[in-house]
């Protein structure tokens, strides 16, 4: 995961992260349905923690791109489920 300015191919702002998927599910489980997301995807009660990234402090207003990349991951794979994203200032006030 990484995080970019003004375009997903802009200034490298946080990370890259990598992060790592939960394990598959038991044998015992029943398969994921046709059209259904792959066994790496967690959801409900068993989300994974938050993933914090540094941030290189930055000036003026951007847009900003959170890129997940994975060069194995198939076209049919789904990368993240993003919730959320919150940014917190450490120091100083927020003006």
């Amino acid at each position: 995961m990484e995080v970019r300015l003004d375009d997903p191919s802009g200034a490298l702002i946080g990370g890259p992260v990598e992060l790592v998927p939960p394990p598959p599910p038991a044998r015992d489980e029943p398969a994921p349905a046709q059209g259904a997301p792959s066994a790496g995807v967690v959801l409900g009660a068993n989300l994974e923690p938050p993933t914090r990234i540094a941030i290189t402090p930055t000036s003026g207003i951007h847009d900003v791109y959170i890129v997940f990349r994975n060069p194995v991951a198939r076209q049919s794979d789904a990368l993240m489920l993003l919730r959320s994203v919150e940014f917190l200032r450490t120091g100083g006030t927020v003006p």
